[in-house]
């Protein structure tokens, strides 16, 4: 609570009008007690000035009157003073400073202050003094005031009544005290300080106002501005600012407007290509799947919401890009995405996903007629053929259906449905069309089962390896050992590699289960040269995935250097048709293996395309020939000369020869009469635990030290069985 009031934002318009409102208070402040403070002084000394003439005119009056001690004029003089509403008490003294007599008036004392001590201070000259004072008896203040009488030697008693001019020679011959009461003062200072608070606060109020409605004013364009700009940082463009106040905050929103402008054309432009394909325009994957959702969670809200979902595939696609290359397929592509639109309702969605595959949402369709229609319009418009640079093109489509169920929450998972049936279509021959049934459902039930399975099977210890020998044919001997990855499910039993090698693929958990694989056949490897076995090599077989993510080499390094395996003990498998997509990525992989000393195997060689320039050119040291090639060469002549020549290839390369899938004593006659370097098959031994193996080599292989083994290391497939 207390970060959030801290974190609180004060605006200009607050800040403007406190600034304004403070230099208000501080002006008026100012103003008011400068205007006070002169005119307390004023009417203080005004009421002093008052005062002391009215001291001197009774010291003049009573001169005589003193002088002849006529005390009945000396009170009628006093009595005189009573209309002076701020004279409070009045005193006459003789020269004695003797009280002659006092009379108090209204706020008066009942006994004046004896002013004895100030009598010295009077002079002939005729000094007045006055002094203020608090008395306690009645909480009053007072001013006191003491005048001198003055008479001259030179003048006749009767001369003073007459004549008010000076003479020679001053004598005082008494004094006269007038006390004058701060109460009217005090009531005019008060009654004033009401006035001046009254006109101070309407002042005040006043310029508060003008404040507030100026800063208004001033500040509702900025305001608007603020508004707009908030508008745009979450997406809204379409706010005007309209400021007509011909200043600077004028030319500002003109400019923000016209920035806005950009951004809103900029924003459209943005948007149309992240959810239109630039090739075709037409709808992406992203806005596909968006308003497949929509539909998806509006067919939750009504169960009468209809859709269906037509996954599209391009028969001989690639045969156009190969024969008349990337242009003129991109031209087909647009010319076929201008063929589905045309045959589709507006309320439908036609979207290239990538390649040559295309999505088509059915607005209003859940029935399979209906979608069969569409599906058979599409594969019926693409049977004309294609014209482009003055070849005729002539393509065909697979379509994979799915209609709207109630088990779907995801439009992943139409997607895959889709696929699936497309691909069904697809293997029923081309330009073909399926409909998902439960049949499939429940195999992609199935697969997405086997996928959540799957990601536990590692730290479940599911996942075991088998090891299947490899015999040197010059030797009689076990020199290596191809591991084969098992996956002992526990309620399906033992799976084999060819049903979830792929989907680890797909998932990308294959790095995971291939460096897994890659730790545990060097440990054991390890653990076979600590027993004696140091001729035995390893080797695993990698993906292609696990070379695009080049974390490989850094794999391979950490496991040789943490097992203690020795680097030539260890190879890597790849297949022909890995390096041939992958040409330029796997070179700049081997350099960094080759770096290592780490062998490399090429596997499934003889049904790829891979030619003897290319096999001249990578770092390989042994291929092994599929079992396809071998399973025929006791049969078909052709077959045979193929294997032949290839192992003739290879020992002018001096590159060793693997045989897999030996499975007769014939094949193994021909393979020992062309030179096989080494043979891999049931004939020999089938794929077996760790503990089996260590049971044969101690039967079959005569331990050998490090220092002598010359043999050729051989390596772990990951993957398939030999």
């Amino acid at each position: 609570m207390f970060a959030s009031k801290a974190k609180r934002r004060i605006s200009i318009a607050t800040k403007f009008n406190l600034l304004t409102i403070l230099i208000i208070l501080v002006t008026s402040a100012g103003i008011s007690f400068f205007l006070v403070h002169n005119v307390v002084s004023y009417k203080y000394n005004s009421l002093v000035r008052h005062g002391l003439v009215i001291a001197s005119m009774a010291s003049q009056t009573s001169e005589y009157y003193i002088y002849t001690g006529d005390t009945e004029s000396m009170m009628q003089l006093i009595e005189s003073l009573e209309v002076d509403e701020d004279v409070a008490y009045v005193c006459l003294f003789n020269k004695e400073k003797k009280q002659l007599m006092h009379k108090s008036f209204k706020y008066g004392l009942k006994i004046p202050p004896a002013p004895v001590t100030r009598f010295i201070d009077c002079s002939p000259q005729g000094k007045i003094l006055y002094k203020e004072f608090f008395n306690k008896e009645n909480g009053n203040r007072y001013i006191d005031i003491l005048s001198p009488v003055i008479i001259f030697a030179d003048k006749k008693p009767t001369d003073i009544l007459v004549d008010n001019q000076k003479g020679i020679n001053p004598e005082i011959a008494g004094y006269v005290q007038v006390g004058l009461s701060l109460e009217n003062l005090h009531k005019r200072i008060k009654q004033f300080l009401i006035s001046a608070l009254a006109f101070t606060s309407f002042f005040i109020m006043v310029g508060v106002i003008l404040t507030l409605f100026l800063t208004k004013r001033i500040t509702a364009p900025l305001k608007k501005l603020n508004s707009a700009t908030k508008n745009i940082s979450e997406g809204i463009f379409e706010q005007h600012v309209n400021v007509h106040t011909n200043d600077e905050i004028s030319d500002f929103a003109g400019a923000f407007n016209h920035m806005v402008e950009r951004l809103r054309v900029y924003r459209d432009q943005l948007r149309h290509t992240a959810f239109h394909d630039p090739l075709t325009n037409l709808p992406n994957r992203n806005l596909f799947m968006e308003r497949l959702e929509r539909l998806i969670e509006h067919a939750k809200r009504d169960k009468n919401c209809a859709f269906s979902v037509l996954f599209l595939d391009l028969d001989r696609f690639k045969v156009v890009n190969d024969s008349l290359g990337h242009l003129a397929g991109d031209k087909l592509l647009v010319l076929i995405a201008q063929k589905l639109e045309e045959c589709l309702r507006k309320s439908d969605t036609v979207a290239r996903f990538g390649g040559d595959e295309f999505a088509i949402l059915l607005d209003n369709v859940d029935d399979d007629f209906n979608a069969k229609f569409v599906a058979e319009r599409i594969l019926e418009i693409l049977k004309d053929p294609f014209v482009l640079d003055g070849h005729r093109i002539v393509v065909s489509a697979s379509i994979g259906i799915v209609l709207k169920g109630e088990f779907y929450n995801r439009p992943e998972d139409i997607l895959r449905d889709a696929d699936t049936t497309m691909y069904r279509a697809k293997m029923n021959g081309k330009a073909r069309y399926a409909v998902f049934n439960t049949e499939m459902h429940a195999s992609a039930m199935n697969f997405l089962q086997l996928e959540a399975d799957l990601w536990h099977a590692i730290e479940r210890s599911e996942l075991v390896i088998y090891y299947q020998p490899i015999v040197s044919l010059t030797r009689d001997e076990i020199v290596g050992l191809e591991s084969l990855i098992r996956w002992q499910h526990p309620q399906r039993g033992l799976i084999l590699p060819d049903e979830f090698i792929p989907l680890a693929e797909e998932t990308r958990m294959i790095d995971k289960i291939g460096h897994w694989v890659i730790q545990k056949a060097c440990a054991q490897n390890k653990v076979w040269h600590d027993m004696g076995f140091s001729n035995i090599t390893i080797t695993v077989n990698v993906s292609v995935l696990q070379l695009r993510h080049r974390e490989l080499p850094d794999q391979v390094r950490a496991t040789i250097k943490s097992t203690g395996l020795p680097a030539g003990a260890f190879k890597l498998e790849i297949t022909e048709s890995t390096v041939m997509e992958s040409r330029e990525l796997v070179l700049e992989i081997f350099k960094e293996l080759n770096d290592m000393k780490i062998q490399l195997m090429m596997d499934d060689f003889g049904i790829g395309f891979s030619s003897i320039h290319s096999l001249k050119n990578l770092p390989f040291s042994t291929l092994k020939i599929d079992r396809s090639l071998i399973s025929d060469i006791a049969m078909n002549p052709d077959a045979s000369a193929i294997v032949k020549a290839i192992i003739d290839m290879a020992r002018s390369l001096k590159i060793k020869v693997i045989a897999e899938g030996v499975e007769t004593q014939r094949q193994l006659e021909l393979l020992r009469l062309y030179q096989c370097d080494y043979i891999q098959g049931y004939l020999f031994y089938s794929p077996m635990k760790a503990e089996e193996i260590t049971n044969i080599l101690r039967q079959r292989n005569k331990p050998a030290s490090d220092t002598n083994s010359d043999i050729t290391r051989e390596f772990i497939t990951l993957w398939g069985e030999n």
